[in-house]
C-alpha cells in the first residue's frame, strides 16, 4: 500500500519492521521490492510525493563551492522515482578493469570483484527493459589504443516502437505493484530527517521521519538502508556525523569525500571521406531508421593498456552522426589543413566528438555542509567539485588517438577544439557534469579510505546500510543507472539471506 505521511494513521507505522528504506529511487526501489519478495517486512519511506512538487524539490537547493556545475536543485527530483523521473536512459554496466586497483592512481580499486557485481546484470537489464550486454571491446580498426564501447537504452516501448518510447521511469513501472502490496508500507511526503543510534551499541534504533507540518515519528527496523541518492544519502550522513561524533562511517574523515562526475565536452568536429560507405555498421545514416537511437554514433573508449601507460582514466568519445554537409567558418577555426579540404571532393560528412570522461578519485572533491538549514531543519550542501591533472589529460589522450585512427583507416580527419590542445581547465566553460553523481560514501575494505564495506554497510554500524551511486570508489565512464540496480540487488539478496 502507497500512504501519504501527511494523513497515514500512525498505527500504519507502529510496530517493527524487518527492513526500514529511505529513498524511493532505483535504488530504493528495488531493495524495498526484492526484500519484500524474499518475505521480509519493509517500509518504504520517500521525502517526496507521488508527483513533482515546489515544496519538496526546494530542499535539494545547495550551494557551489568549486568548478562552475548547473546545480544541484535541477540536475535531481525529489519524488517517488526518483531522478529517473527526467533520466535519458542511456545504460551501460561498469567494465572489468574499473573494479581493478591500479598503482599510478590512487584511491584506486573496488573491495568486491566484477564478477560479484556482473551476476545481476541479466536482472538489472530486465527491469530496465534493455537487452542484454555482449562482451564489447572489441579493436578499432587503425588503432591499437582504442576499443569499441556500446550503449543500450532502457525504454517503456517495445523496440520496434523505440521513438514513441520514454526510459523506465521508477515513478510509474512499479507504482501498481507497491500500491498492491500488503509486505511494503510504502509512505510518501515521508522526510527522513535523523538516524537514531544506541548509546551502548554502534546499532541504528530508529529512523526519524518528518513532515512538512513538523509531526514526527521514529520509525523501528532491523535494518536500516539509506537510498536518497548521491548526494542526499552524502548530506543525511554528514548531518547525522554532527549528532554522533562521527560513528556513521565518517571514523577516517571520508564521508562526502571522493565526490566524482563524468566529466562532459565537446572535443573537435571531424570529417568523413568517400571511405564511410565501409562502415555503414559503425554509423548507420537512415535518420527515419528505427535503429537511430541505438546506433547514431560511434563509441570508442581507451583500452586498459593505454590507460596504463598513458596515466589516464578511462573514457566514452562518442562521434555522433555525421551529416552531409560543408565545415562552417567556426568549425575550420584556425586549422589551415582543413580549410585546404574541399566537400564532396575531399570529405562527404561532418559530425561532432563529445566526450564523457572518468574522474579520478580526489579527496578535495566532496560534499560539505553549510550553515543554512532547510525548511525541515537539515543542514543544506556545499558542493565542492574539483578536478585534477589526470582528469584534463584523459579526453585530450584520447582524441589524439580518435585523430590518428581516422588518419590510419583513410576514413578522415580530426580538427581538436583549442582547449584541448593545451593543459589545465578549459576556458570557455564548455565543460560540465553528466548529472551522474558518484562517490562521496565510497564503497572500501577499511574506514580509513572510505564509508561502508564490501556489502554497503556503514563502518562501524552493525545494521546500517547505503544504496545507490554514492557507494561507487570510482565511476568508469558509464552511465551509472545500470550499476546502481545491480549493487540494489546484491543488497536485498544480503538482506534477505
Amino acid at each position: 500500500m502507497i500512504l501519504d505521511f501527511k494523513q497515514a494513521p500512525a498505527e500504519a507505522l507502529s510496530g517493527r519492521f524487518d527492513i526500514a528504506v529511505a529513498g524511493a529511487g532505483p535504488a530504493g526501489q528495488v531493495v524495498a521490492r526484492r526484500c519484500a519478495e524474499a518475505g521480509k517486512r519493509v517500509v518504504l519511506l520517500e521525502g517526496g510525493a507521488l508527483e513533482y512538487t515546489g515544496e519538496s524539490q526546494e530542499l535539494y537547493i545547495g550551494e557551489e563551492l568549486g568548478v562552475g556545475y548547473r546545480g544541484l536543485s535541477g540536475s535531481r527530483l525529489r519524488y517517488f522515482g526518483g531522478s529517473t523521473n527526467h533520466w535519458g536512459g542511456r545504460c551501460r554496466p561498469l567494465d572489468r578493469h574499473d573494479f581493478d586497483v591500479r598503482e599510478d592512481v590512487a584511491l584506486t580499486g573496488w573491495p568486491i570483484s566484477y564478477e560479484e557485481v556482473a551476476q545481476y546484470l541479466p536482472e538489472a537489464c530486465d527491469i530496465l527493459n534493455i537487452g542484454l550486454f555482449n562482451e564489447d571491446r572489441t579493436p578499432v580498426e587503425g588503432s591499437e589504443t582504442l576499443v569499441e564501447s556500446y550503449f543500450r537504452w532502457s525504454l517503456e516501448a517495445p523496440f520496434a516502437q523505440m521513438f514513441d518510447g520514454a526510459p523506465v521511469r521508477f515513478d510509474l513501472v512499479w507504482r501498481d505493484w507497491f500500491e498492491a502490496s500488503d509486505a511494503v508500507t510504502t509512505v510518501v511526503n515521508a522526510n527522513v530527517t535523523a538516524v537514531e543510534m544506541d548509546a551502548g551499541a554502534d546499532r541504528v534504533t530508529g529512523f526519524v521521519v518528518q513532515g512538512y507540518d513538523g509531526r514526527r515519528v521514529e520509525i523501528a527496523a532491523d535494518h536500516y538502508v539509506v537510498a536518497m541518492g548521491g548526494v542526499e544519502n552524502v548530506r543525511l550522513l554528514l548531518n547525522e556525523n554532527r549528532r554522533h561524533q562521527d560513528r556513521l562511517g565518517n571514523q577516517g574523515g571520508m564521508v562526502g569525500r571522493c565526490w566524482m562526475e563524468h566529466p562532459h565536452q565537446n572535443g573537435g568536429v571531424y570529417v568523413i571521406t568517400e571511405r564511410l560507405h565501409s562502415h555503414l555498421d559503425r554509423w548507420d545514416l537512415m535518420v527515419d531508421s528505427i535503429y537511430a537511437r541505438q546506433k547514431n554514433e560511434s563509441i570508442v573508449a581507451p583500452t586498459t593498456a593505454f590507460m596504463r601507460d598513458a596515466n589516464i582514466m578511462s573514457a566514452g568519445l562518442r562521434l555522433r552522426r555525421p551529416n552531409r554537409r560543408p565545415l562552417s567558418e567556426e568549425e575550420i577555426a584556425g586549422a589551415p589543413f582543413i580549410r585546404d579540404l574541399k566537400f564532396e571532393e575531399d570529405y562527404y560528412r561532418v559530425g561532432v566528438i563529445y566526450m564523457a570522461w572518468e574522474q579520478a578519485p580526489n579527496p578535495d572533491s566532496k560534499l560539505v555542509l553549510t550553515e543554512e538549514k532547510d525548511a525541515l531543519g537539515m543542514y543544506r550542501v556545499g558542493h565542492d567539485w574539483r578536478l585534477l591533472d589526470i582528469d584534463f589529460r584523459t579526453p585530450r589522450a584520447c582524441l589524439r588517438e580518435v585523430a590518428k585512427m581516422l588518419i590510419r583507416t583513410g576514413l578522415g580527419r580530426l580538427r581538436l577544439d583549442d582547449e584541448m590542445l593545451v593543459p589545465g581547465l578549459p576556458d570557455d566553460g564548455g565543460m560540465n557534469g553528466g548529472n551522474h553523481h558518484m562517490g562521496g560514501a565510497r564503497m572500501s575494505a577499511t574506514p580509513e579510505t572510505g564509508v561502508v564495506d564490501g556489502d554497503c554497510k556503514v563502518h562501524g554500524v552493525d545494521n546500517l546500510y547505503v544504496a545507490g551511486s554514492a557507494v561507487y570508489p570510482t565511476g568508469g565512464h558509464a552511465n551509472p543507472t545500470v550499476n546502481i540496480v545491480q549493487l540494489a540487488l546484491r543488497l536485498a539478496k544480503h538482506l534477505t539471506a
